[in-house]
């Protein structure tokens, strides 16, 4: 994989753990977070999808 895209994977992680500290704790309810839960789960999303795609790739001899 290259150094592009770990830079992606960094940054959607960054993100979404800026997502996490940007939580209401004192109402955790899916009304008054809803921006923030649905960043985090894109960003997971996004994290997960560019470090398995050099996986699924077939013939890629640059995986890591």
């Amino acid at each position: 994989m290259n150094f592009y895209r770990w830079g992606l994977v960094v940054t959607a992680s960054i993100i979404g753990l800026g997502n996490v500290w940007l939580l209401d704790s004192e109402d955790l309810s899916i009304n008054n977070n809803i921006f923030e839960y649905m960043g985090i789960i894109t960003m997971f999303g996004v994290s997960t999808m560019l470090v398995s795609y050099s996986f699924r790739t077939k013939g890629n001899k640059n995986i890591l």
